[in-house]
């Protein structure tokens, strides 16, 4: 393929995805083209669950919601106003039919495909940014924009649940669309129960309203030394209390890699899905697997009572949440920041 000139670069149309974590992992595109065309106007489409995290973001001009369970003129109509933009690059994400039903001069998509020697999705993504001659594309990484406004209400929440200031805590995200991904609640509970009881840090519980429940029985089995935050929070304000976490610990789930996105370490707890595709990028977390015969399986039902999940310890999570808090400390005591 050519190489596109950056100086036909004027007008851009990102077609992202639908799940907010595979949202997360194309953002890194929009940091590689604000920084190989910094002058053009990026437009991008998105499922409707993860338009919020773009919402005020001045990287991006228009949102395009695309739903596929919209009705058929909804669907058209959108079609049309994207036909109208005539774009001057179209990289789709999704590597379906909709750039050909787009007018633009240069589409990258689903004939652009990346090496099998590339895993991880992140990187995956990158790679068709190749075609516009961006280097150094590994050294590029997801990037979220946290809003001053949402920076203030999750101040105001972690006040309310009794943290003030500059406490420190750690974010917790026990959630997952997939329940064949959920570390068990009891190990949840007994993890926060000793950071608590042995580093005196308090936990702040992290999801969206499918999480609640969970969230409350977490909360109420735990007692004190966490709050439960789960459903309460818009995506902009999960950003912005995973970036003023010490810490996130969460399975395989959005949050994980909303936390690389701003800047934040993870602890990924992994069960059938491979981390060498969704896990931390390096530098910003690591990844808990156990090593056993059926890993990774990444299928939606497990004939062995999720074994996998289940024999990865409290007591080995603890471990390495504790190492790197301690890493983190200045020789006066005083926590650095990533």
């Amino acid at each position: 393929m050519n190489r596109i000139n950056q100086d036909d670069i004027r007008r851009v149309l990102l077609i992202s995805l639908t799940n907010i974590g595979d949202v997360v992992l194309t953002t890194s595109a929009i940091v590689g083209l604000r920084k190989h065309a910094p002058s053009a106007q990026i437009d991008i489409v998105v499922g409707p669950n993860a338009a919020g995290l773009f919402a005020g973001d001045p990287r991006i001009a228009t949102v395009f919601i695309y739903d596929k369970f919209s009705r058929l003129e909804t669907k058209i109509a959108l079609i049309k106003r994207l036909r109208e933009k005539r774009y001057d690059v179209i990289i789709d994400f999704r590597e379906s039919l909709f750039p050909f039903l787009l007018r633009g001069r240069h589409k990258i998509g689903a004939l652009h495909r990346s090496p099998r020697r590339i895993r991880h999705m992140h990187e995956r993504h990158l790679w068709k940014l190749t075609r516009l001659g961006i280097s150094d594309l590994f050294r590029i990484k997801p990037a979220l924009w946290v809003s001053s406004g949402d920076e203030t209400r999750a101040s105001i929440l972690l006040a309310g649940s009794g943290i003030e200031g500059s406490e420190e805590f750690i974010a917790v995200a026990p959630g997952s669309k997939s329940d064949t991904k959920k570390w068990p609640a009891l190990h949840f509970v007994a993890l926060i129960k000793r950071i608590f009881e042995e580093l005196g840090i308090r936990s702040v519980l992290l999801g969206d309203v499918r999480d609640g429940q969970l969230g409350k029985a977490i909360a109420s089995w735990v007692g004190s030394g966490v709050a439960n935050l789960c459903g309460r929070t818009s995506l902009g304000e999960l950003a912005a209390l995973i970036r003023r976490s010490s810490l996130l610990i969460t399975n395989d789930s959005a949050p994980l890699h909303m936390a690389c996105a701003v800047d934040t370490f993870a602890i990924g707890i992994f069960g059938p899905t491979d981390p060498a595709k969704y896990g931390p990028l390096e530098g910003y977390g690591i990844s808990l697997q156990k090593r056993l015969d059926c890993i990774p399986c990444e299928q939606a039902r497990c004939r062995h009572h999720l074994e996998c999940l289940r024999s990865v310890t409290p007591e080995e999570v603890f471990f390495h949440a504790r190492a790197y808090l301690a890493s983190r400390r200045t020789p006066d005591g005083i926590r650095e920041n990533r």
